[in-house]
């Protein structure tokens, strides 16, 4: 056997063992729940851009105030409001660009109070409404009244040709300033081309707010620019301010 077999193997059979157990199956992922209504709509109202949402559950009613930035998101949101399927109270608004910028850089100040502008008829009647409408060749004037801890004023009008309009920059007393009604030898505002949503925005602080220079802004980007610049040197506590929303056509 030596001689003709070069080399030789055993086979031994290796000790019992138990077999190797299946690996468990990972438990299977929830299926995704979708949002409740409710959650998706404040959670779009909060993302919508250029836009002060409120919304207050009153009940089974809910209460949904405040402006956005143009109609599509507005339609949007309001899409969604609906699909919460409780009845609604819905007071939203569409304030184009630059008036939504303008109210939120202004937030605090439109909050306070100690300001207050009114638009006026030819005769000196006010004008009402939350949007104030008024066509080509109209006369208006333009009526503000601040405290006197508050006696620095400034008018600026947001024309809708982009432009920004400083009406008047002064110091007032206890009577109110009346812009644009002195008759046919005074300053008056009358209504022209371009049509649009334009806005007036009348500011009240206790110091002078954009300083001396008459010449901060010729146009509402510039205008919003020069605000924020005048803000983050002001404490806001000692800043008012009131808007009226106006929309003008021929």
């Amino acid at each position: 056997f030596g001689l003709l077999v070069g080399e030789a193997y055993s086979m031994r059979m290796q000790p019992k063992v138990d077999p190797v157990a299946p690996k468990k199956l990972l438990a299977p992922l929830p299926k995704p729940v979708a949002d409740d209504p409710l959650v998706a709509f404040e959670k779009k109202a909060a993302a919508t851009s250029c836009s002060k949402i409120t919304t207050t559950r009153v009940g089974n009613r809910l209460k949904v105030e405040g402006f956005v930035g143009d109609e599509a998101r507005l339609a949007e949101l309001l899409a969604t409001a609906k699909a919460t399927r409780k009845p609604l109270d819905w007071n939203v608004s569409a304030h184009r660009w630059p008036q939504c910028e303008a109210e939120l850089t202004l937030d605090t100040a439109l909050s306070k109070g100690g300001v207050e502008v009114v638009t006026l008829t030819a005769d000196g009647k006010i004008r009402s409404g939350d949007l104030v409408a008024m066509k080509q060749g109209d006369l208006f004037g333009i009526q503000v009244k601040a405290l006197p801890q508050r006696p620095w004023v400034n008018v600026i009008y947001l024309q809708a040709d982009g432009s920004a309009v400083e009406l008047y920059r002064g110091k007032v007393g206890s009577a109110p300033i009346t812009l644009g009604t002195q008759g046919k030898q005074g300053n008056r505002f009358q209504v022209s081309a371009p049509f649009g949503d334009e806005m007036i925005i009348a500011l009240a602080s206790a110091t002078p707010f954009f300083g001396a220079s008459t010449s901060d802004f010729t146009t509402e980007r510039q205008f919003l620019t020069a605000l924020r610049s005048a803000l983050a040197k002001t404490d806001e506590t000692s800043l008012s301010a009131a808007v009226i929303r106006l929309h003008t056509s021929d």
